[in-house]
């Protein structure tokens, strides 16, 4: 209950989670409240300023304004409190700086989609650099996109090999009359 004041003592780098109870009938929907933590010598050490809203759990955590919300939110946002705020909530120095950037599904979905296409291309490249050198690599998954297309040919589409009779390997692929 807000009209006991707790006594309990928070060690430096600790934290505690209290849960309080407003006993006196809610008329408006938002109550605009100020947490104080004192020292044992009755000076004040941290303040924080939240707007509590009826129905739903409100939270303040590190150096992120006090929320409240209704349903839990898929990853807690945090909007970084004002300097002036920062240090009225007992933190001394800068704010911390931002590690990485709020990301959304749909730019980590875009995200994965580029890194995917990305290894794609590498393995091709590496596929091209392979084929230069050995003839199966450069071949590899060749009939797999085009199955039997050449060895439905009944003779050879360059115009200097029409004449030649048409030659196959041992697989029955066409291959070029002068390497028979």
């Amino acid at each position: 209950d807000f009209d006991k004041p707790s006594k309990d003592e928070i060690p430096p780098q600790h934290r505690m989670t209290y849960t309080a109870t407003i006993s006196t009938p809610m008329n408006h929907k938002r109550i605009e409240c100020n947490i104080v933590l004192y020292s044992s010598d009755q000076e004040m050490v941290a303040q924080r300023h939240i707007i509590i809203v009826r129905g739903e759990r409100c939270m303040c955590v590190w150096h992120c304004k006090c929320v409240c919300y209704n349903h839990p939110p898929p990853g807690l946002l945090c909007t970084p409190l004002s300097t002036k705020h920062y240090h009225q909530a007992g933190f001394v120095g800068q704010l911390p700086v931002r590690s990485g950037a709020d990301c959304s599904t749909l730019f980590l979905v875009i995200q994965g989609l580029l890194w995917f296409f990305f290894f794609l291309l590498l393995f091709g490249i590496i596929k091209a650099l392979l084929g230069l050198c050995i003839s199966y690599v450069a071949v590899w998954g060749l009939w797999y996109v085009m199955p039997d297309e050449a060895r439905c040919l009944y003779c050879y589409m360059e115009p200097h090999l029409a004449c030649y009779p048409l030659v196959r390997d041992s697989e029955g692929y066409p291959i070029h009359p002068r390497n028979y």
